[in-house]
């Protein structure tokens, strides 16, 4: 590891027991808020979405796909400061220097608001051409310019008011704030939108709360913010080298975010512009799918980054070690879970929610987990990564790989449709990003050897093929065709799934480890 982290280290041999506990004790609490933030946020939106659709058209969810594409590419221009400064934040707060905690926010809202501006500033100048990026047209009663400017303003709020404060609670492991205050808002923002739909079938009015709904959930964040840590005022100035060591890795976070929007905004894009809206509502619709189940785990995942932050700092290497193949075990047996009941249940569930019309065919399903588990694979390393502050050593990854991503895009949805835009990003990501990033953590900076997580990954891989071949074959036996028999055929593939999974596993020694973690917190 780097001399600053064994630097501190040496300053932190003290209480190290009771930093793990209280790391472990805000790993549940950031992961449970977050779940239930995420059962919430998924009933209500998706209430909203069917509502939406049977009152307006699957088109009015494709342009709500195109226009959070654009928006996310707008968001460019954040370049990552905010992830530079939560984890420029872990050190002072190991230490308990406020004044720099306060020098930190400070600067970090000057950014966001030169951020605010520019996004505000460029998405304006992309108004003109905005109808370019649909292919076939868009639903009559829609000015397709004021549309977007509301997305926009949706966009851009939280760079004028408080967003920079949300920073503070996740440096001190607190994000399950934010978690909870986000569930309360969107609550009742999804109630709202669905009144308005059934009431007044005016999509202006449905998309307008929730710009209103972005700035209350700011506004009370950052009041929570103050008043749990009144001592970290925006106030001071950084000298030239913590500017310049922020810079370096903003930098290096700036790549990172160019391909990581080639790879995943630019898909709903070339979706829209070469095969039109209807279809991209429909690719959404089972993103949508995607995005729920995934949402668990990117809670999973942000709950543990700034604890695992905290341990870099004061952990011996080899605790490290330890803790990075027990994470990964644990995001590979639920990762593999989740992506056998996915493809189960994928069809069965839009049959039942949109009718056989707007269904996509098995391959594209087939596709879009294989997309899922390969994704879900590389995530610890992320987390990991981003803990470590490892944005340099692979900057030009993101940008290889999103500059991949978009070539294939273009030549296989010309070919093989949507199915092309999908096996791009997945050829992408297996033959570039993941072995690349793997290098960077893995081995040059863990010093394990490459063979060795391979063969842990190959190991998962094959019992995953094996598993999940067996359990579909003997779901796909079952017939749906109620909502009773769907709840059913999900409890039981549900079951069998972890039957099947827990046989498999449950000697392993992290499994023991995790058990142990479980009993002790």
């Amino acid at each position: 590891m780097n001399e600053n982290i064994k630097n501190v280290t040496n300053q932190r041999k003290c209480g190290m027991s009771e930093e793990s506990e209280y790391r472990i004790k805000n790993y549940k609490k950031n992961t449970i808020s977050g779940i239930i933030n995420k059962i919430v946020t998924l009933l209500l939106p998706f209430a909203a979405r069917t509502c939406l659709i049977y009152v307006l058209g699957i088109e009015y969810v494709g342009l709500n796909g195109l226009f959070t594409a654009i928006l996310q590419m707008l968001s460019l221009a954040e370049l990552g400061f905010g992830t530079a400064i939560v984890y420029s934040m872990y050190k002072p707060i190991a230490l308990d220097d406020t004044e720099q905690l306060s020098t930190l926010l400070f600067f970090y809202r000057k950014v966001y608001r030169l951020v605010g501006t520019v996004i505000l500033g460029v998405g304006f100048c992309l108004m003109p051409f905005i109808d370019r990026l649909v292919n076939g047209g868009y639903p009559g009663d829609i000015n397709i310019y004021c549309l977007y400017l509301i997305y926009l303003i949706n966009t851009v709020a939280s760079y004028f008011l408080y967003a920079y404060r949300t920073a503070v609670l996740n440096a001190y492991q607190r994000g399950y704030i934010c978690s909870w205050v986000s569930c309360i808002c969107y609550f009742f923002l999804y109630f709202l939108q669905i009144i308005v739909l059934v009431a007044f079938k005016s999509y202006y009015i449905y998309i307008c709360l929730t710009p209103v709904m972005t700035i209350t959930i700011n506004l009370i964040n950052g009041y929570i913010s103050k008043k749990l840590y009144p001592q970290i005022k925006c106030a001071g100035s950084l000298d030239k080298a913590e500017k310049r060591d922020i810079y370096h890795s903003v930098i290096s976070l700036m790549w990172h975010k160019i391909g990581n929007t080639l790879i995943y905004s630019f898909d709903s894009i070339v979706i829209s512009s070469f095969l039109g809206l209807t279809v991209l509502g429909r690719y959404n619709n089972y993103y949508y799918i995607y995005n729920a189940v995934a949402g668990f785990f990117s809670t999973f995942y942000f709950g543990v980054t700034a604890g695992i932050g905290n341990s870099l700092l004061v952990e011996r290497e080899g605790k490290v070690r330890d803790d990075f193949f027990a994470f990964t075990f644990l995001n590979m047996f639920f990762v593999g879970i989740s992506a056998c009941i996915m493809l189960c249940m994928y069809q069965d569930f839009v049959f039942l929610w949109l009718g056989a019309d707007d269904m996509l065919p098995r391959s594209t399903v087939f596709l879009m987990v294989s997309y899922f588990y390969i994704w879900h694979s590389r995530r610890i390393i992320h987390t990991f990564k981003d803990a470590a502050g490892l944005w340099n050593e692979d900057k030009f990854r993101p940008i290889v790989e999103g500059i991949i991503n978009l070539i294939l895009n273009m030549i296989l949805v010309k070919r093989i449709g949507l199915n092309g835009v999908v096996v791009s990003t997945i050829i992408s990501m297996a033959l570039i990003g993941m072995p690349w990033e793997t290098k960077v953590f893995v081995k040059d900076y863990c010093g394990i050897k490459m063979s060795k997580y391979w063969i842990t990954l190959g190991k998962f891989y094959f019992a995953f093929l094996i598993l999940t071949k067996v359990i579909y074959f003997v779901m796909d036996l079952v017939s749906v065709v109620s909502i009773i028999t769907l709840i059913e055929k999900l409890l039981f593939c549900i079951l069998l799934t972890i039957l099947l999974f827990g046989l498999i596993y449950m000697k392993n020694e992290n499994i023991k480890k995790i058990v142990r973690y479980i009993k002790k917190y």
